[in-house]
């Protein structure tokens, strides 16, 4: 019994061997950690503000809201980039052979 539980934190600990694993781990974990931090807080915020009588500055959206019906979503190009493409990528022109 004891050989077993000898053998399984070899296996376990941190080594050459594995030590991305271990990295690669950690990463994944902190990044769920991330992820359910921000669900927790946008799924919050409503009742924050409610509790400390918030009000929203107008055409300010709150984090967890969408884009109002009719309104398309901000676009990332700049301004005067022209009109972009359904696809979302910029047209090339067609090689010349």
């Amino acid at each position: 019994m004891t050989e077993r539980i000898s053998s399984a934190s070899r296996r376990l600990a941190l080594t050459e061997e594995n030590r991305r694993w271990w990295t690669l781990g950690a990463m994944c974990f902190a990044l769920f950690m991330i992820m359910l931090d921000n669900t927790v807080v946008n799924v919050a915020l409503p009742s924050i503000q409610r509790d400390l009588d918030a009000v929203e500055p107008p055409g300010e959206p709150s984090p967890s809201s969408a884009p109002p019906q009719g309104e398309p979503a901000p676009s990332s190009a700049p301004p005067d980039a022209g009109p972009v493409p359904s696809n979302g990528r910029p047209e090339t022109e067609p090689a010349r052979a």
